[in-house]
């Protein structure tokens, strides 16, 4: 059940955590659950193997996760986690999600900002401008010029998903949703900790990696794949409405709760 319980917390978890996960976490969790039936220390179950096996019988049920691992917003979610991208998709469905996936990249235009400064990019700035950026980005990114990039230490988290991450390339100015969506395919992965900042947030020279997907991303992961964060938040609710407290009026309680929630931002 260790594997059950870490798939458990990985999508508990508030920080670091969007709603594609939730597609990779459960076929992670199926894939070491097949490994552990097979071979456990080098040899096989015995008295747990009907455990596992329920456990694998389960997973894709109806009643289970069998609808979310077949539900496009969730396989585009985890696609747009530049830790993952297609290493979950099996063969015979990349094609069919790349192509969803550029449709609705197209579907998004850029915003006035990214509009901007790519005009500014092509038409304002001279060659030593462009060499500057060039270095910053080369420096921020530490962008490699063949496939060899050099692979980070992994965590358990890492071993979970069975995925190595690579360093990241930087990005290219005037080009389509297609283009947009095959270069972000084919650049190297990276560590949760810098995916998501590095590929979709403004970088140092003021423009996104990926701005079309960076609009998708914020469309599709925003939500949570667990309840975790709503149970928790009603726990603070029944703590400030108690019996010494019941003739809170409304906009208190949701004034208290809401500061009490967010103190790691006061000033």
């Amino acid at each position: 059940m260790y594997l059950v319980a870490f798939a458990l917390d990985v999508l508990h978890r508030e920080k670091n955590m969007y709603a594609g996960y939730l597609i990779p976490t459960v076929l992670s969790m199926e894939r070491c659950l097949k490994e552990r039936r097979v071979f456990s220390d080098q040899k096989p179950l015995k008295h747990c193997d009907i455990l596992v096996r329920t456990l694998l019988e389960a997973i894709r049920k109806p009643q289970r996760f069998g609808e979310y691992l077949e539900n496009g917003d969730l396989q585009l979610a985890a696609i747009l986690l530049p830790q993952f991208k297609m290493t979950w998709v099996p063969t015979h469905d990349k094609d069919r999600l790349q192509r969803e996936l550029i449709a609705a990249a197209a579907a998004l235009p850029l915003e006035d900002g990214d509009v901007a400064r790519r005009q500014d990019e092509g038409v304002d700035q001279d060659q030593g401008n462009r060499d500057r950026e060039q270095a910053d980005l080369d420096a921020e990114y530490a962008a490699v010029d063949d496939v060899e990039a050099v692979e980070v230490e992994k965590s358990a988290e890492d071993d979970f998903f069975g995925v190595s991450y690579l360093q990241q390339s930087h990005g290219e100015a005037g080009e389509s949703a297609a283009d947009e969506v095959e270069r972000y395919l084919a650049a190297p992965t990276l560590p949760p900790a810098d995916a998501v900042k590095r590929c979709f947030a403004v970088g140092p020279n003021g423009k996104r990696e990926f701005p079309r997907l960076a609009r998708f991303f914020l469309k599709l992961n925003t939500a949570l794949p667990s309840s975790a964060a709503v149970e928790r938040f009603f726990s603070v609710c029944g703590h400030s409405l108690s019996l010494l407290r019941s003739m809170l009026g409304d906009s208190t309680l949701e004034n208290e709760c809401l500061l009490k929630v967010n103190k790691m931002f006061w000033s």
